[in-house]
């Protein structure tokens, strides 16, 4: 990180002595350019991948935060569709009562003289009161039936944004657990990643257990020896020393050959 700080300085400095020595502003910019990126990449080769995964659990909490916001939306344009589907069905509604109506005061216009007078309630209507009644009627319904109609297209358009926006949200929860999953994966490949270059840069002073090892070899190798010799028996000269010397060699010999020829 040190290296990298100097041969940054190094460069600055060598840019501000080009920006002294001549060099035209566009060949300096080239030059500026050329340090940025260099900069830039000597910047993120220095950043740890510990950082980087902080980092990552950074925007992740800030993907949590923004979950609240996104199902307000949703659920916003949801009540939104479902007033536009009540509206349109009120809409719906209203022209049907209308033409009702048409048909009611068309039947009146066909069964009535155009002098006959016809009490509706407390009031006397005439078939030009009828009339004008079926005409208010009419623009009336012309009026309701070109609302539903706008309506009706808000509604599908409504309810187009609203699948569309409900499409993304769900894949955007789909993505940012999935993000969240794979960050706690790079976790543990870094943390393994870590552990492996600790064990590789441990040292281990196996000096004393060497010198343990030689010498139990050694004492070993004397005991196996002894082990041996013991097997193989005792060499008759190396008692000679032992046996006190005798002044009478003959009866010595002799005796020794009246053992040796079983005379007893």
């Amino acid at each position: 990180m040190i290296r990298f700080w100097k041969i940054s300085t190094c460069l600055i400095t060598v840019l501000g002595g080009l920006a002294f020595a001549g060099i035209s502003p566009t060949e300096l910019a080239e030059y500026g350019s050329a340090v940025s990126v260099f900069v830039t990449k000597g910047v993120r080769d220095a950043i740890p991948e510990s950082v980087e995964l902080q980092r990552l659990g950074v925007i992740l909490g800030k993907l949590e935060q923004q979950v609240g916001s996104q199902k307000q939306a949703v659920a916003t344009a949801k009540v939104d569709l479902e007033d536009a589907e009540s509206e349109f069905q009120m809409q719906e509604l209203a022209c049907t009562r209308l033409k009702g109506e048409m048909q009611q005061l068309r039947q009146l216009t066909q069964t009535s003289d155009a002098a006959c007078v016809r009490t509706v309630g407390y009031r006397g209507v005439s078939s030009q009161d009828i009339r004008q009644a079926l005409a208010a009627r009419l623009q009336s319904w012309k009026q309701a039936t070109e609302r539903c109609s706008a309506l009706q297209v808000a509604l599908q358009q409504r309810r187009t944004a609203f699948e569309r926006l409900e499409e993304q949200f769900s894949e955007w929860q789909s993505k940012r657990e999935l993000l969240a999953q794979r960050m706690e994966t790079l976790k543990i490949r870094q943390q393994t990643q870590t552990l492996a270059a600790d064990t590789d840069t441990a040292t281990i002073d196996d000096a004393d257990l060497a010198r343990a090892t030689e010498l139990a070899d050694a004492v070993d190798r004397d005991l196996r020896i002894a082990e041996a010799r013991q097997a193989i028996g005792l060499d008759p000269l190396d008692i000679i020393a032992e046996i006190p010397a005798s002044a009478d060699s003959d009866s010595l010999e002799s005796e020794v050959d009246r053992i040796l020829n079983g005379a007893g």
